[in-house]
């Protein structure tokens, strides 16, 4: 194929002399389809891949139900964003179009998709010739609702023949995705989620900013976890938060310095429900609700312990940049979770509120320096395996395997 009249190669990869040329490669185009930019694991994921991927790629995105509130650090970084669902109902239909014409024009050269979802959307692609790659973020052995179960059966048989790979966020997750859901093994890759362990850290200073603004002594024990209520009517507890603060509430009693500090959506006084639970534990002066918030590694430093009590997980990157920050992880078993916390912290059988009370009660019992000694070994186990600079490789070689050399 020649451009102006000279051979030209789609290979990615190093540059090509042609005669006397030196003929330099094209970027790959690598398309992402979300439901929604929101501040959750696998979108701090997608942002460090296409932050850490250099020059080797142009990235482009497409939300399936809005751009959601994390979609402007994509657009600083001049990453294309564009959204099916966004605006007023008249005139959608026309605007989704447009979107997803210019979110294809040039056709990509491999498709990754972030939510069941999007999987489905990258078949239309698959039928055009595009390479895909699914990605898995949840252990969900037995999906509740009856939409949900059919959608992961479809996919199971789509996966013999749509994805180049699926990459699962565990190797817990992984084996769900095989034995649970029957999906293809050949295809299925575990890549374990990442942080950056020079982001997430302890720092005294940050220690010290935050526990005054909350108004925590210096030994107080200060609990956080990353909640979350859906958005709408059901405001469903979807991360378990009302079990957390039930444990939390049975420690407190026996420990009044505990306090509890709730970060993520819709975790804010606006909440009602949330606060009424927090009055009904006796919690309310104790408790500390803030929302979504872009400075969660400051906010780390100033807390002892990150506790949760999900019901599901794949293999949270919350917990992880709880532990490079050198918390006590206090966790009930779901998905991944055993994995990155290992033989070092609290690991509570499901739905166990008196023993997660009770692994609270040993860590406010610790000293201060207990507790940070007690993270600084978990930390240095997490940091070679948990980093994000490892997990942004392996995703890259997957997509660039799945583009092939023609890419």
């Amino acid at each position: 194929m020649t451009r102006g009249g000279l051979p030209w190669s789609r290979r990615v990869g190093s540059n090509r002399r042609v005669g006397r040329l030196m003929v330099t490669p094209r970027r790959m185009r690598v398309l992402h389809i979300v439901d929604v930019l929101h501040f959750d694991g696998r979108t701090s994921v997608l942002l460090e891949l296409i932050r850490r991927s250099g020059d080797s790629c142009d990235h482009v995105i497409l939300t399936l139900n809005g751009l959601g509130p994390k979609a402007e650090p994509f657009r600083q970084m001049g990453i294309p964003v564009y959204s099916l669902r966004r605006g007023p109902r008249a005139g959608r239909l026309k605007r989704s179009i447009i979107a997803a014409f210019r979110a294809l024009r040039p056709l990509p050269d491999v498709v990754v998709t972030w939510s069941m979802g999007a999987c489905f959307w990258s078949l239309a692609l698959r039928v055009a010739f595009r390479p895909v790659v699914w990605t898995v973020h949840n252990s969900v052995e037995k999906w509740s609702r009856r939409r949900e179960r059919l959608g992961v059966r479809i996919l199971s048989v789509l996966s013999f023949v749509v994805p180049s790979r699926v990459v699962c966020c565990s190797p817990q997750v992984r084996s769900v995705y095989e034995r649970s859901h029957g999906f293809r093994a050949g295809k299925l890759v575990a890549i374990e989620n990442g942080v950056d362990f020079d982001e997430f850290r302890p720092d005294e200073d940050r220690r010290r900013r935050i526990r005054e603004t909350l108004g925590v002594s210096a030994d107080g024990l200060l609990v956080a976890s990353a909640a979350r209520f859906a958005v709408g009517k059901s405001n469903a507890d979807v991360k378990n938060t009302f079990g957390l603060i039930d444990a939390v509430s049975m420690a407190h009693k026996r420990h009044p310095e505990i306090h509890l500090v709730l970060f993520g959506t819709n975790a804010d006084g606006s909440n009602a429900e949330l606060r009424e639970r927090l009055s009904s534990a006796g919690l309310t002066a104790n408790a500390h609700l803030l929302g979504q918030r872009r400075d969660i590694a400051e906010i780390l430093c100033g807390c002892d312990a990150y506790a949760m009590t999900s019901p599901s997980e794949g293999l949270p990157v919350a917990l992880i940049e709880a532990i490079a920050s050198g918390l006590v992880p206090i966790c009930m078993d779901a998905g991944g979770i055993r994995d990155a916390i290992g033989s070092v912290g609290y690991l509570i059988a499901q739905g166990d509120l008196a023993a997660f009370s009770s692994a609270i009660d040993k860590v406010a019992g610790m000293s201060t320096e207990a507790r940070r000694q007690f993270g600084h070994v978990l930390r240095e186990e997490a940091r070679t395996r948990f980093d994000i600079g490892v997990a942004v490789e392996a995703y890259l070689s997957v997509v660039r395997n799945a583009a092939g050399p023609a890419a």
